[in-house]
């Protein structure tokens, strides 16, 4: 997505993979190979407690069973890697390229499954999060910027003064990848009016499923490219415009 501008309205960037059963090995002690690899793009350590699940004793008391996610961050603190009994996760505040993506993720899956040689994912997800902010007066404007039928909620009341918040959610089957797609005005300001040109489009893509290490590229590079696909048709050639076209038409 972001590879094709000079800029972007990115606010987050997430993905996931959780496993086919919990690790609980890995939350007692998180194997040196692994760590190994993680500093390497994520220098920064902050393992934190977690609850690995609740135990049933009686009807009246619960034991809890705890234990540690692994995480680490980068330099700046604008990209978190997250290691936990059940899933590992990274979160971008500052997303450069779907290629430097793979590239810190790559080697984590690695390691993960060459240390626990029968692991398996059951669930690969890919969010992205924009966050549209344009400093114009007419808030409630969007017609240059994004496809009218994103735009019908806005339109319902003649008084858009009356309008606290105007969010939808959309969820297509694209064959094996499930993706639900959040857009709207969300107003950082609820319940106050709006005052804020904000508009959110929120692409979250998964697929369900056995995963093997082999498998785990290639079913990403589909939901990235579906999700590229979605917000391709969601904007129009005024937010293109504001992203960065050079002048033969290209896309940077």
């Amino acid at each position: 997505m972001v590879e094709e501008y000079s800029t972007s309205f990115l606010k987050e960037v997430i993905v996931r993979l959780d496993y086919s059963y919990p690790l609980i090995k890995l939350s007692k002690s998180l194997p040196q190979k692994i760590r190994d690899k993680a500093s390497q793009s994520f220098p920064i350590s902050e393992p934190n407690e977690s609850i690995i699940r609740g135990l049933e004793i009686t009807k009246n008391a619960t034991k809890i069973i705890k234990g540690t996610d692994w995480v680490f961050h980068s330099i700046d603190r604008k990209k978190t890697l997250i290691i936990a009994n059940d899933n590992v996760n990274i979160s971008y505040k500052k997303y450069d390229s779907f290629d430097v993506l793979k590239n810190d993720l790559l080697p984590i899956m690695n390691e993960l499954f060459s240390v626990y040689d029968d692991l398996q994912g059951k669930r690969l997800g890919l969010r992205y999060i924009n966050d549209i902010i344009l400093s114009e007066n007419d808030v409630f404007n969007w017609t240059s910027y994004l496809n009218e039928s994103l735009l019908n909620n806005l339109s319902f009341l003649e008084d858009t003064t009356k309008i606290r918040r105007a969010f939808t959610t959309l969820e297509l089957n694209e064959g094996d990848v499930i993706v639900k797609f959040q857009y709207g005005m969300f107003n950082p300001d609820y319940p106050a009016p709006i005052q804020k040109k904000s508009f959110i489009l929120d692409y979250d893509a998964y697929h369900r499923g056995a995963l093997n290490l082999e498998d785990i590229i290639p079913k990403l590079d589909k939901l990235n490219t579906i999700i590229k696909t979605i917000f391709e048709r969601s904007i129009k050639d005024g937010l293109r415009n504001l992203m960065g076209v050079q002048n033969d038409g290209q896309r940077i």
